[in-house]
């Protein structure tokens, strides 16, 4: 009974690994369904739990994700562009619905321990799948590495290094519960170490930076710290061998060369988890019998441990000259510089300064309800200084302050702030397994805080359902309350009719996605039916503008410039800041002539004031100012980048 109360959790679990493996689930015909199923997971758990009491901790927690959720739809109202202010708040209501399934079920602390190892188990299966792919492809770099670092199954290093991150944090911290006997301890210490060095092909930064962090975080939670510290010790001693292998991966040069060092990896990464369980199973009993230090010797530990750090520190302002460092590493963040040297761990150059520059820009623009969910993009467009167009500022902080302002930025720290609160407590299996959930719940918000893993759904549902099995964990199922009948059944009707809008809400933008996807693949056989289906797309999802994109994208590939105008015009109506809209619609009128032409050039204007750094639209106005006719094929770099590959 007790590995059964896990089951909901394994079910989570499973849509979260189905999602990883299908590239992190960023596709809208992926992801919709994945949330829709765990709506109905949702409900099915509600039936069965309806008249069990939950803690107060975490129906505040629960109530702070839900009005988050809330304030995300109505962003909707104030954003300049509706239809992505409505894929947020779904994404958000996804990680809502993920987090009160398994924060509101009762479940024992033996059936969440399985189910995380299962998971686990699950992603070293992917990581393993993801090596023998490389092994075997003619091209490694296409298929699973991506600038010689380990992108698969995710397709991009940072988000796949954070899902094995998340999942070696999980089994180190499940490693400490004695109650879970040896060989389920030693395969957690193996489990972390597979998962800890697939992180670590992935060379991420944001993982190197964050890292000593959690590693606070993993100390603070065990209750035992010093035995806390054997399976770290396990993993640093297991792996240190094999770190060389692993960079030779990044070091590689060619397909051949690539496929040798994957070959290597995947068998120093095996070698290195069977030695893990060996050693753990061996150490980490021995451990558990020796006796507890004094309060004597403790105090004695403190100080020994102080006086390292202190000595630590003072080596490193002695030698490494820390001042002047930070500020090569500030130039260098500034600057948007790639690293330079052996690896991509040891640079800070990228474009976020000036995505988190104009994010708060915006914060500050609209300081209290912020821009609108996911409304990013055409703000930076117009005031970036690099060439870069993320559609996400790339820090969940950023995104949060500038997008749903100072009222959603409390929402969300209310939310994380109470999620620290099941991992505390006295020392019981229960607050245990707890504790090994949120450790990994603070990898990646951690991580979240310098990138884009919120907009990942693979990543923040495996986050969110982590923390909601923390909260949900617990040594019996609780109380049975009763309440009055009339409170229950205005509750019952509240919840039914919040159901029936959220899978509205998810399931019209599915479906619309469903028919855009049909039209993408068959247009060329059936151009008729595939601009009948955009049809259906844009009436089943009224705020996007895509659909008519593709349907102008379409038309042009078929020469009809009546029907590319009037779909771009289409497009404009629904989102009259979409510079590429502005700049197909010039082209199409510009092929028209006549007294086409004026308005060719009023919407060329707009598109250069909405992407002053584009230079595909100074092209454009430089080749109709000298009166020759624009090729619709030279933009197709363009038409591949914002609209897809068709």
């Amino acid at each position: 009974m007790s590995l059964a109360t896990g089951l909901p959790a394994l079910a989570t679990f499973a849509i979260c690994w189905i999602l990883v493996s299908r590239s992190g689930g960023v596709e809208a015909t992926t992801w919709l369904p994945a949330a829709l199923l765990q709506l109905g997971l949702l409900v099915v758990l509600a039936v069965l739990v309806r008249r069990i009491a939950i803690p107060r901790v975490t129906l505040a927690a629960t109530g702070a994700l839900a009005t988050l959720t809330v304030w995300s739809f109505l962003s909707i109202a104030w954003a300049d562009v509706r239809a992505p202010a409505w894929d947020g708040a779904n994404l958000t209501l996804f990680y809502l619905v993920a987090f009160a399934a398994l924060a509101l079920w009762p479940v024992r602390p033996a059936g969440a321990a399985a189910a995380l190892t299962a998971f686990a188990a699950g992603l070293v299966v992917l990581g393993a799948l993801t090596l023998r792919e490389g092994i075997g492809a003619a091209d490694p770099a296409a298929a699973v590495i991506y600038a010689r670092r380990l992108s698969e199954p995710l397709g991009y290093p940072n988000a796949t290094a954070i899902v094995f991150g998340m999942g070696a944090w999980t089994m180190l911290s499940l490693s400490l519960q004695q109650w879970l006997g040896r060989w389920w301890r030693a395969l957690a210490v193996g489990l972390a170490v597979a998962l800890a060095q697939l992180d670590f092909l992935a060379q991420s930064r944001g993982a190197v930076y964050t890292t000593p962090i959690v590693l606070v975080v993993y100390f603070v939670l065990a209750k035992r710290r010093l035995r806390a510290a054997a399976p770290i010790a396990i993993l640093a001693l297991v792996s240190a061998p094999a770190v060389p292998t692993l960079l030779a991966v990044y070091d590689s040069e060619g397909a051949a060369a690539q496929r040798d060092a994957l070959g290597a990896a995947a068998g120093v990464l095996a070698a290195s988890s069977v030695a893990a369980v060996l050693v753990a199973a061996l150490i980490l009993p021995l451990l558990d019998r020796a006796p507890a230090p004094s309060p004597s010797r403790r105090r004695r530990l403190r100080i020994v441990g102080a006086g390292a750090g202190i000595a630590a520190v003072a080596l490193l302002f002695a030698f490494a000259s820390p001042a002047a460092r930070g500020d090569r590493a500030w130039e260098q963040f500034k600057s948007g510089a790639d690293p330079v040297g052996g690896t991509r761990l040891g640079g800070l150059g990228s474009g976020r300064y000036d995505m988190w520059r104009v994010g708060l820009l915006e914060f500050e623009r609209q300081p209290l309800h912020g821009i609108g969910a996911n409304n990013f993009a055409v703000p930076y467009l117009q005031q970036r200084r690099g060439d870069e167009q993320p559609e996400y500022p790339h820090s969940l902080v950023v995104k949060t302050l500038a997008q749903l302002g100072f009222v959603g930025a409390v929402l969300l720290a209310g939310f994380v702030a109470l999620g620290f609160r099941w991992s505390l407590g006295p020392d019981t299996p229960a607050r245990g397994i707890a504790a090994a959930a949120t450790v990994a719940f603070a990898a990646w918000i951690l991580h979240a805080g310098v990138d884009w893993l919120w907009e990942i759904p693979a990543c923040g549902l495996t986050a969110f359902a982590l923390l909601g099995l923390a909260a949900g964990v617990r040594a019996e199922p609780g109380a049975r309350v009763g309440g009055r009948a009339r409170l229950r059944a205005l509750l019952h009707g509240a919840g039914a009719v919040a159901v029936v809008a959220a899978a509205a809400s998810l399931g019209f933008p599915w479906v619309s996605a469903r028919y855009e996807a049909s039209a993408v693949d068959t247009w060329r056989a059936n151009p008729a039916a595939a601009y009948a289906e955009l049809e259906r797309a844009g009436s089943l999802n009224p705020l996007s503008e895509r659909p008519y994109l593709l349907r102008g994208a379409i038309a042009s590939r078929l020469g009809d410039r009546a029907l590319m105008a009037s779909s771009f015009e289409r497009a404009l109506e629904r989102n009259p800041l979409d510079w590429y809209a502005h700049l197909e619609l010039a082209i199409a009128l510009s092929l028209t002539g006549g007294a086409e032409e004026e308005r060719a050039a009023r919407h060329l204007a707009r598109a250069v004031e909405l992407n002053p750094g584009e230079p595909v639209i100074r092209r454009v106005q430089e080749t109709l100012a000298a009166g020759r006719t624009v090729d619709p094929a030279e933009i197709d770099r363009v038409l591949l980048e914002h609209v897809r590959t068709l």
